[in-house]
């Protein structure tokens, strides 16, 4: 996140969408470091961390401000189907409150 804030434009903003577990905080540790892990971990072998509900928080310690959306709100359904955007999910659009 802070590599996206520094090569953001000013006033720039960045969409995102991640998996997300709404069960639990946002988890990562530095220890979890092999494919096995990460698979253990974070349900993927190649991801870093799990974002959990408090994702929007999460992402302003950063700097960010967040708006968030739901994608069949921002979405056709047409666009959802080619976009493979699975209906309902969170969509984030962050805006930088500074570099």
């Amino acid at each position: 996140m802070q590599e996206i804030k520094r090569v953001l434009k000013t006033n720039g903003k960045c969409i995102f969408s991640m998996p997300i577990c709404e069960n639990e905080d946002t988890y990562e540790s530095e220890t979890v470091i092999t494919e096995e892990d990460r698979l253990k971990k974070y349900g993927q072998k190649d991801h870093v961390r799990l974002y959990g509900r408090d994702v929007k928080v999460h992402m302003e310690q950063y700097g960010y401000h967040i708006k968030e959306y739901k994608s069949d709100e921002l979405l056709t359904e047409n666009e959802i189907k080619n976009m493979r955007v699975i209906k309902g999910d969170r969509i984030f659009v962050a805006e930088s409150m500074g570099n």
